[in-house]
C-alpha cells in the first residue's frame, strides 16, 4: 500500500470529515497493523470523523497529536500546532497535519534513539586458545510475521559486538584486539547492514532467504590480512531468524602458527522499539523476540 492521497485545501474551501478522516487513516497506516514495510504494530486510538459530521477543534486536535508523535519518534519534520480552544479550524490546519504525516510515511522505518531500547541480548565468551575458526550460532525468533514486521518498521535493529582481551602479548592476539575494536558495532535494520569498518552490505531483513548470506565481513591486518571476522543470515521461516559469527584465524605468513588466546567475546543483540510516552501520549513498543544460542565459542 501507501498513503491515500490528501488534498490541500485553499482559503475558502470546505473542509470535510472526509478530509481528516483520510488523514487519519494514513497516520494508522503508520502505526497500526504491519504489512509490508509498513505499520509499527501499534494500536492508537484516534478520533474517527463520521460522513457529515462536524469537526471540533477537539477533535482536530486528537488527530494533530498523532500526526506530532509519529513526527517525535522518527524525527520527521513537524509543521502543525493544536488549534486553539474554540479556535476556527484553517485549511492549513488540515494541510500542515498532511504535510507532517507525509514526512512522518517517509521516515517511518527510522526511530529517534532514545525511542529504542539498546538490550544485549546473547553473549557467548571463550577463555581457552583457540586456533583456524570459532563460531557463536544464534537464532532469533518472533512470535509471529508480523511482530517481525512491526520490529523492523518501528526501527528497530538487529546488533553485534566482538572482543579480545588478556592473553599473551603478540603481534597476533594484537591484531584480533585491533580489529575487532575497530569494527564497532554491526547493526542490520529492514534494509542494510552497516558498521564502522569492514565491508558492509546493502541486505537487511527483507533481503534475507533460507540460505545464508553474508551481511558483513571484516579482515585483520598486515601479516594477518587472511584473519577474518564474518556473519552469515538467513530467515529459516517468516518468523525465525539465524545468524552464524564466525571468527577465523588463517594467516600463514611467519613460518609458524602461533594460537589466538586470552577472552574473546561475542554479543548479539537488539535496539528495539520502546519508546516510553510520547509528548501527545502515545507510545511505540514492540515485544523482544527470543534469542537462542546455538553454538557457542
Amino acid at each position: 500500500m501507501a498513503l491515500s492521497t490528501m488534498t490541500n485545501r485553499t482559503p475558502g474551501d470546505t473542509i470535510t470529515a472526509s478530509d481528516w478522516d483520510i488523514t487519519r487513516n494514513n497516520i494508522l497506516l503508520i502505526t497500526g497493523t504491519a504489512s509490508g514495510s509498513e505499520g509499527w504494530g501499534q494500536s492508537w486510538s484516534v478520533y474517527n470523523p463520521a460522513a457529515g459530521a462536524t469537526i471540533t477543534d477537539t477533535n482536530t486536535n486528537d488527530i494533530i497529536n498523532a500526526a506530532q508523535d509519529i513526527a517525535v519518534y522518527t524525527g520527521a519534520t513537524n509543521t502543525i500546532s493544536d488549534v486553539a480552544n474554540a479556535g476556527t479550524i484553517q485549511e492549513t490546519d488540515l494541510n500542515n497535519t498532511q504535510g507532517t504525516v507525509t514526512n512522518g510515511y517517509n521516515g517511518r522505518l527510522t526511530a529517534v534513539g532514545s525511542y529504542l531500547s539498546t538490550e544485549n541480548k546473547d553473549t557467548s565468551q571463550r577463555t581457552s586458545a583457540w586456533s583456524t575458526t570459532v563460531t557463536h550460532d544464534v537464532t532469533v525468533s518472533f512470535s509471529n510475521a508480523a511482530h517481525r514486521q512491526s520490529f523492523f518498521n518501528a526501527g528497530g535493529s538487529l546488533y553485534w559486538t566482538a572482543s579480545r582481551s588478556g592473553g599473551s602479548s603478540n603481534d597476533q592476539n594484537t591484531d584480533w584486539t585491533n580489529m575487532l575494536s575497530a569494527m564497532g558495532t554491526i547493526k542490520m535494520n529492514h534494509t542494510q547492514t552497516t558498521a564502522s569498518s569492514g565491508t558492509t552490505t546493502s541486505i537487511g531483513n527483507t533481503d534475507l532467504t533460507t540460505s545464508y548470506q553474508t551481511i558483513y565481513s571484516k579482515a585483520g591486518s598486515g601479516s594477518y590480512s587472511t584473519n577474518f571476522y564474518q556473519i552469515q543470515a538467513k530467515a529459516d521461516n517468516s518468523t525465525t531468524l539465524r545468524f552464524l559469527i564466525t571468527f577465523g584465524d588463517s594467516h600463514t605468513g611467519r613460518g609458524y602458527f602461533d594460537s589466538v588466546d586470552g577472552t574473546l567475546q561475542s554479543v548479539a543483540g537488539q535496539y528495539r522499539p520502546n519508546s516510553g510516552t510520547l509528548p501527545n501520549g502515545y507510545t511505540v513498543t514492540v515485544a523482544t523476540p527470543t534469542y537462542t544460542t546455538n553454538s557457542d565459542l
